[in-house]
């Protein structure tokens, strides 16, 4: 309700629409069909207009090494799933203060 939310079921032009969307956060999942959240996270903080969003990973995998890759990759957070929604909104309002607060980047 409080947010403006852009879907995308695939990874596929992710960078250019993060740049003409803006967005104060990205979720991306590790698991996606044609390519993986660590190379989508690797490939937005590597471009100058979308390096500053703050990358959450939500994800069902739980073991150490995609922990630590997705912190490799550039991520800010990484939940896994189950996750109760109200969690996963006072992160979300968390990251979004700590930005205005402090500024991008």
């Amino acid at each position: 309700r409080d947010y403006e939310v852009l879907p995308l079921s695939e990874g596929a032009g992710l960078a250019a629409r993060a740049q003409d969307f803006a967005p104060d956060v990205l979720i991306l999942d590790i698991q996606l069909k044609e390519t993986d959240g660590f190379s989508l996270c690797r490939d937005l903080k590597g471009r100058r207009s979308t390096s500053a969003i703050p990358v959450v990973f939500l994800s069902g995998l739980t073991d150490s090494e995609n922990f630590l890759a997705a912190f490799g990759a550039g991520g800010a957070v990484y939940l896994t799933k189950p996750l109760d929604p109200a969690d996963l909104r006072r992160i979300i309002d968390d990251i979004i203060q700590r930005r205005t607060t402090d500024g991008p980047g």
